[in-house]
């Protein structure tokens, strides 16, 4: 792999970092999925509980893929990367 790779790919690992160590991120997820699954708990039907559940989900899977983003990275670095470390730990709070 050539350095501009490692370098535009440890640059996403970053940004993906500061998403999900962002406060304001993490306030707009937490409420998203406390919502939904308020939203879901009270549904009446199936088809409804189903919709709050897939939305629910989709916060889950936002914050996982940023995440894997983040954890790829560290990977790659065979954790020797002290700022992506550090983000990544930041990350698992």
């Amino acid at each position: 792999m050539d350095e501009r790779t490692v370098t535009e790919r440890r640059d996403r690992a970053m940004e993906a970092a500061h998403i999900l160590n962002s406060p304001v991120f993490r306030a707009a997820m937490d409420a998203m999925d406390a919502q939904y699954v308020a939203a879901w708990r009270a549904a009446r039907e199936q088809e409804e509980r189903e919709h709050w559940w897939r939305m629910q989900n989709c916060v889950a899977v936002l914050r996982r893929e940023l995440f894997r983003e983040l954890q790829g990275a560290d990977l790659r670095s065979g954790g020797k990367d002290g700022e992506i470390r550090a983000a990544l730990e930041q990350a698992k709070a």
